[in-house]
């Protein structure tokens, strides 16, 4: 199982140095388990597309246009730094930072506030289940774009 999660993980974050927009969360997805996020997440949850689940798949799409909108957020800003990378002041370049970290701050929040719903609806054991598989994605697609993303400073021209 390590060794699967290991390989997984590997193909996740070469697969995601790709990604620009939320759009190739999916893509990324499609690639790695061949089926959307949304059929994974029901075959691994068994949580069909019966009439009895139509709550459930309410609230996930609820909850994925609300995330897609924050990760759009975050694609914007990196963009922004790339864009900006050699002509970076302090004032731009702590703007990014503190919006970086209000995004993060927004996921969080999100991510808390779907999972006490999503636990009223079909319980703890499986809301957990359901973003653990969240956050698997989101962070290795997060750790992929960061390790594209030179620090500060790491391309500067020497004299």
């Amino acid at each position: 199982m390590n060794k699967l999660l290991t390989t997984l993980m590997m193909i996740m974050a070469t697969l995601v140095t790709l990604a620009q927009t939320s759009k190739e969360d999916l893509e990324v997805v499609q690639l790695v388990f061949g089926k959307s996020k949304k059929a994974f997440v029901s075959e691994y949850m068994k949580i069909d597309k019966s009439v009895g689940n139509t709550a459930f798949w309410n609230l996930h799409e609820e909850y994925e246009r609300q995330r897609r909108g924050l990760m759009q957020e975050r694609y914007d800003l990196i963009s922004i730094y790339i864009d900006q990378y050699f002509t970076l002041d302090n004032e731009t370049a702590g703007d990014i930072a503190k919006k970086l970290i209000d995004n993060t701050e927004g996921l969080d929040k999100l991510n808390n506030r779907y999972y006490r719903k999503f636990e009223k609806k079909i319980g703890g054991l499986k809301a957990a289940t359901l973003f653990q598989i969240e956050l698997y994605f989101q962070t290795s697609i997060q750790a992929g774009l960061q390790d594209q993303i030179p620090l500060i400073g790491q391309l500067q021209i020497k004299e």
